[in-house]
Protein backbone atom coordinates (compact mmCIF):
# COMPACT_ATOMS: atom_id res chain seq x y z
CA UNK A 1 0.00 0.00 0.00
CA UNK A 2 1.67 3.00 -1.57
CA UNK A 3 -0.97 5.74 -1.48
CA UNK A 4 -1.05 6.61 1.99
CA UNK A 5 -2.22 10.40 2.25
CA UNK A 6 -1.11 12.60 5.00
CA UNK A 7 -4.55 13.54 7.23
CA UNK A 8 -4.73 17.13 8.32
CA UNK A 9 -6.38 19.31 10.75
CA UNK A 10 -10.08 20.78 10.03
CA UNK A 11 -9.73 24.51 8.26
CA UNK A 12 -11.72 26.74 10.25
CA UNK A 13 -14.19 28.52 7.80
CA UNK A 14 -14.11 32.47 9.05
CA UNK A 15 -11.40 32.87 10.83
CA UNK A 16 -13.38 33.88 14.10
CA UNK A 17 -15.33 36.90 13.16
CA UNK A 18 -18.18 36.01 12.40
CA UNK A 19 -20.45 37.28 14.48
CA UNK A 20 -21.02 40.94 11.82
CA UNK A 21 -22.36 38.44 9.30
CA UNK A 22 -24.64 36.32 11.47
CA UNK A 23 -25.93 40.35 13.02
CA UNK A 24 -26.53 40.90 9.40
CA UNK A 25 -28.45 38.09 8.71
CA UNK A 26 -30.79 38.21 12.07
CA UNK A 27 -31.21 41.70 11.32
CA UNK A 28 -32.46 40.94 7.71
CA UNK A 29 -34.53 37.74 8.95
CA UNK A 30 -36.21 40.41 11.50
CA UNK A 31 -36.40 42.96 9.09
CA UNK A 32 -38.21 40.75 6.97
CA UNK A 33 -40.53 38.51 9.43
CA UNK A 34 -41.82 41.93 10.23
CA UNK A 35 -42.72 43.36 6.83
CA UNK A 36 -44.67 39.62 6.25
CA UNK A 37 -46.29 40.16 9.76
CA UNK A 38 -47.74 43.79 8.81
CA UNK A 39 -48.87 42.67 5.57
CA UNK A 40 -50.54 39.94 6.56
CA UNK A 41 -52.43 42.05 9.18
CA UNK A 42 -53.50 44.78 7.27
CA UNK A 43 -55.53 42.22 4.93
CA UNK A 44 -57.01 40.65 8.27
CA UNK A 45 -57.69 44.75 9.35
CA UNK A 46 -59.16 45.21 5.67
CA UNK A 47 -61.40 42.76 5.50
CA UNK A 48 -62.76 42.87 9.72
CA UNK A 49 -64.66 45.89 9.62
CA UNK A 50 -67.29 44.75 6.30
CA UNK A 51 -66.89 41.09 8.83
CA UNK A 52 -69.33 43.87 11.29
CA UNK A 53 -70.98 45.81 8.68
CA UNK A 54 -72.06 42.00 7.82
CA UNK A 55 -72.75 40.98 10.99
CA UNK A 56 -74.83 43.69 11.74
CA UNK A 57 -76.56 43.47 8.96
CA UNK A 58 -77.30 40.29 10.02
CA UNK A 59 -78.65 40.88 12.96
CA UNK A 60 -81.21 43.72 11.91
CA UNK A 61 -82.57 41.19 9.16
CA UNK A 62 -83.46 38.58 11.89
CA UNK A 63 -85.34 41.68 13.58
CA UNK A 64 -86.19 43.36 11.11
CA UNK A 65 -90.19 42.04 11.25
CA UNK A 66 -90.57 43.37 14.74
CA UNK A 67 -89.09 46.93 14.19
CA UNK A 68 -91.01 49.78 12.89
CA UNK A 69 -89.54 51.46 9.55
CA UNK A 70 -87.98 54.56 11.75
CA UNK A 71 -85.85 52.08 13.94
CA UNK A 72 -85.35 50.02 11.18
CA UNK A 73 -83.77 52.85 8.81
CA UNK A 74 -81.90 54.29 11.31
CA UNK A 75 -80.26 51.13 11.97
CA UNK A 76 -79.73 50.12 7.72
CA UNK A 77 -78.55 53.70 7.03
CA UNK A 78 -76.10 53.36 10.04
CA UNK A 79 -74.97 50.40 8.28
CA UNK A 80 -74.82 51.32 5.10
CA UNK A 81 -73.00 54.80 5.70
CA UNK A 82 -70.03 52.17 7.90
CA UNK A 83 -69.51 50.29 4.71
CA UNK A 84 -69.63 53.22 2.14
CA UNK A 85 -66.64 55.20 4.22
CA UNK A 86 -64.80 51.80 4.05
CA UNK A 87 -65.87 51.27 0.28
CA UNK A 88 -64.96 55.39 -0.52
CA UNK A 89 -62.55 56.05 1.70
CA UNK A 90 -64.72 58.90 2.86
CA UNK A 91 -66.03 60.58 6.48
CA UNK A 92 -69.47 59.33 5.32
CA UNK A 93 -70.91 59.32 8.91
CA UNK A 94 -70.47 63.07 8.94
CA UNK A 95 -72.14 64.15 5.74
CA UNK A 96 -75.59 64.37 4.24
CA UNK A 97 -77.24 62.12 1.59
CA UNK A 98 -77.25 65.21 -0.54
CA UNK A 99 -73.24 65.14 -0.01
CA UNK A 100 -72.55 61.66 -0.42
CA UNK A 101 -74.79 60.94 -3.59
CA UNK A 102 -72.14 62.03 -6.18
CA UNK A 103 -69.43 60.09 -4.62
CA UNK A 104 -71.46 57.36 -5.51
CA UNK A 105 -69.66 56.45 -8.75
CA UNK A 106 -67.30 55.28 -6.71
CA UNK A 107 -69.41 52.42 -6.91
CA UNK A 108 -70.27 49.53 -9.41
CA UNK A 109 -72.38 50.23 -11.34
CA UNK A 110 -75.20 47.61 -10.01
CA UNK A 111 -75.11 49.08 -6.59
CA UNK A 112 -74.76 52.74 -7.74
CA UNK A 113 -78.94 52.79 -8.19
CA UNK A 114 -80.10 50.41 -5.30
CA UNK A 115 -77.99 52.69 -2.76
CA UNK A 116 -79.20 55.73 -4.18
CA UNK A 117 -82.68 54.88 -3.97
CA UNK A 118 -82.12 53.41 -0.31
CA UNK A 119 -80.59 56.67 1.06
CA UNK A 120 -83.63 58.53 -0.60
CA UNK A 121 -85.94 56.18 1.35
CA UNK A 122 -83.91 56.15 4.76
CA UNK A 123 -84.00 59.96 5.34
CA UNK A 124 -87.64 60.41 5.47
CA UNK A 125 -88.64 57.08 7.09
CA UNK A 126 -85.79 57.98 10.13
CA UNK A 127 -86.93 61.53 10.08
CA UNK A 128 -90.10 61.89 9.30
CA UNK A 129 -92.07 58.71 9.57
CA UNK A 130 -93.25 58.13 6.60
CA UNK A 131 -93.96 54.17 6.04
CA UNK A 132 -91.75 52.01 3.64
CA UNK A 133 -93.19 48.97 2.22
CA UNK A 134 -92.22 45.49 2.91
CA UNK A 135 -90.97 44.97 -0.75
CA UNK A 136 -88.46 48.41 -0.21
CA UNK A 137 -87.31 47.18 3.00
CA UNK A 138 -86.08 44.20 2.04
CA UNK A 139 -84.82 45.47 -1.28
CA UNK A 140 -82.59 47.98 0.94
CA UNK A 141 -81.83 45.42 3.49
CA UNK A 142 -80.74 43.16 -0.14
CA UNK A 143 -78.87 46.70 -1.59
CA UNK A 144 -76.80 47.05 1.67
CA UNK A 145 -75.71 43.55 1.82
CA UNK A 146 -74.32 43.61 -1.33
CA UNK A 147 -72.82 46.69 -0.50
CA UNK A 148 -70.64 45.16 2.33
CA UNK A 149 -69.96 42.29 -0.03
CA UNK A 150 -72.52 39.72 1.88
CA UNK A 151 -75.50 38.14 -0.52
CA UNK A 152 -76.28 39.62 -4.01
Amino acid sequence: MDDIRDIKEPVPFGGGNDWPALAGLAGLLAVGGLAVWRWRRQVRIRARPFEAVRAGLGRLEASSAGLDDRTFYFELAGLVREALGLRLGLTVEAMTTAEILPHLSGLPERLRQPVAGLLGRADPARYAGEAVGARDRSADLAAALALAGGRR
